[in-house]
């Protein structure tokens, strides 16, 4: 059984891996696989009977959310994102649209405003989150400050949005790593 220390090194590893694939993927590829997974999600029973969405938002060369957020505020869904805590946690808030968001104190990615109606983890019907690496049983690689390790625990059900790159024979885990319960990419669905 590995060490910690050499699951640390092989997570490393992987992240430089997946950021060089994923500074590399074209933008039409990168739309086109954006805009198919999104549309299988969408076709999911889960989503359709969903009510309370939480997306994220993306990030450098990250799978957007933009589409999948825009069509649950289309078809009147509750949608929430997460806002960093000062214990490094994640707090959910729902947001009504892109106006909603000012610019996180922790790292500059956008966040509700503070006076966003608060959400707790286990009323979300859906959550898709992030990552950098996944594989076929859920394995996820984030970016390495375990915020969505500590929020995939309270969620029902959480699922993952990729691209065909991300996806790994195995993502190396330790006891505190979360699995999704599904990752949606375009060669999946082919």
């Amino acid at each position: 059984m590995p060490t910690s220390l050499a699951i640390a090194e092989e997570k490393h590893a992987l992240r430089g891996r997946m950021r060089q694939a994923l500074a590399a993927l074209p933008p039409a590829r990168r739309a086109q696989e954006e805009e198919l997974v999104a549309a299988a999600v969408q076709a999911t029973p889960e989503w359709r009977d969903a009510k309370v969405v939480m997306a994220y938002r993306a990030i450098a060369t990250e799978f957007s959310t933009v589409g999948l957020a825009n069509a649950a505020w289309r078809l009147g869904k509750r949608v929430c994102f997460p806002r960093v805590t000062q214990w490094g946690g994640l707090d959910l808030h729902e947001v009504g649209g892109w106006s909603d968001f000012v610019p996180g104190a922790t790292y500059g990615i956008p966040e509700p405003k503070p006076d966003a109606p608060s959400v707790r983890a286990r009323d979300v019907d859906l959550g898709i989150v992030p990552g950098l690496a996944f594989d076929a049983k859920g394995g996820r690689l984030g970016r390495g400050g375990g915020h969505f390790d500590r929020l995939l625990p309270r969620l029902d059900r959480a699922w993952a949005v990729a691209f065909d790159c991300q996806i790994v024979p195995a993502v190396p885990h330790e006891g505190h790593d979360r699995p999704v319960d599904r990752v949606f990419h375009a060669a999946r669905l082919a």
